[in-house]
C-alpha cells in the first residue's frame, strides 16, 4: 500500500521481472487476464477508497488504461456509475472475469451481487442479488463448457 509502491508487476514466463505500473491503480484486488486471438487485456478490480477505488479497469498488456467501470472521478472511455449501491456502482468489487460472449462479470461483494456489463460499450446488462443475503460473492469465474451463476443456477454455454 502507498502511492509510490508499484501495484502491478509483470513477469516473463520464465519468471523475470519485466515492468510495473501504478498510475491509475490504488488497491488492486482481483485480476483477470484475457488472452484470445482477437483481444489481449488485463482486467483489475480496485478496492481503494480514493478517486481510483471501487472500480473495475481494463488495461492493455503494457499497462495503458483502456476502460473504467464504476467512477466519474477519472476520464473514462465509458462510464457506468460510481461508488455506491445503484446500477453500475460498486462497493468492494472483489473479482472480475470476461466470457467469450463479451460480457464482463463482476463480483460486487459489499453490495452482495454479481453485475454484468458489455465489454465493448460498458452497458449494464443485469445483476443477481437476491441469493446473497448474508455475505456477498467473493469470486466469479467462467468455464468454457458450463457457466455457474449465482443462486446455484447452471447454464450450459453454446
Amino acid at each position: 500500500r502507498g502511492d509510490d509502491i508499484p501495484k502491478v508487476l509483470v513477469f516473463s514466463v520464465e519468471g523475470y521481472f519485466l515492468y510495473s505500473w501504478n498510475d491509475t491503480v490504488e488497491m488492486p484486488h482481483g485480476i483477470f487476464v484475457l488472452n484470445t486471438a482477437t483481444d489481449s487485456s488485463v482486467w483489475i478490480t480496485d478496492v481503494g477508497s480514493g478517486k481510483y477505488g471501487h472500480t473495475v479497469k481494463q488495461y492493455s498488456p503494457s499497462g495503458k488504461l483502456l476502460q473504467v467501470l464504476g467512477t466519474p472521478d477519472y476520464k473514462e472511455i465509458w462510464l457506468s456509475g460510481e461508488n455506491g449501491t445503484g446500477i453500475g456502482q460498486f462497493k468492494i468489487p472483489h473479482s472480475v472475469t470476461v466470457d467469450p460472449f463479451g460480457r464482463v462479470w463482476v463480483a460486487d461483494r459489499d453490495n452482495r451481487r454479481i453485475q454484468v456489463f458489455d465489454k465493448v460499450t460498458g452497458e449494464w446488462l443485469g445483476a443477481w442479488s437476491s441469493c446473497f443475503l448474508e455475505d456477498g460473492p467473493y469470486s466469479v469465474r467462467y468455464c468454457q463448457t458450463v457457466l455457474l451463476q449465482p443462486c446455484n443456477y447452471i447454464n450450459k454455454s453454446e
